[in-house]
């Protein structure tokens, strides 16, 4: 029973954090991350700021769990379009497109969306190297499945990280959503088709 009762309370606690970080989303899109404040997060989520800093110390914390959250369901995302019906070629495109391309878009859709973007490797820098290197493991391991990368002559490894570093540019080049689309369906093409 008393096992029933921490697992209840652990899910509780994480569902917790959960909202709160969906909140805070919310409140970072709206304002911007440097307007944003910890009164406005604990107000957007119903609750007292002592009790959101019973959660998270600063707004810095809040971001690097929100990176994380955001960055976890990108990898869900990419990973069941690796593990999806097509090509190679196909499914490296479609994870691409689901684990790196959506999210850059809706994120520069909005009003603030930048600046979060900008903020990343400043607040949270091991959330993306951890990102990356899951990513690129993700990829290089279907990379070596479809044996394409033995056929170029390369590990998987080095063929995700020369697509994930080519995608990198492309983000910062491109100036439309068209172009980093095409950019990236060209680079997945010379990867992986």
């Amino acid at each position: 029973m008393e096992s029933t009762l921490t697992k209840s309370d652990a899910s509780g606690a994480e569902d917790k954090r959960r909202r709160i970080l969906d909140c805070a989303f919310e409140v970072a899109l709206r304002y911007g991350y440097q307007r944003m404040t910890m009164d406005d997060v604990a107000k957007a989520c119903g609750m007292s700021r002592p009790a959101l800093y019973l959660q998270f110390k600063n707004k810095g914390e809040i971001y690097s769990a929100m990176a994380a959250q955001m960055m976890g369901r990108a990898l869900e995302g990419a990973k069941a379009a690796l593990n999806g019906p097509g090509s190679i070629e196909e499914r490296v495109f479609a994870a691409i497109k689901s684990g790196i391309l959506d999210p850059v878009e809706f994120l520069h859709s909005t009003a603030h969306g930048a600046e979060l973007i900008d903020m990343k490797h400043q607040l949270a820098g091991n959330v993306m190297a951890d990102w990356h290197g899951r990513k690129a493991a993700m990829i290089a391991a279907a990379l070596d499945a479809s044996g394409v990368a033995k056929s170029k002559g390369f590990t998987g490894h080095q063929l995700a990280l020369m697509l994930l570093d080519g995608i990198d540019g492309l983000k910062q080049r491109a100036a439309s959503a068209q172009e980093r689309h095409d950019g990236a369906k060209a680079l997945v093409k010379l990867v992986a088709g």
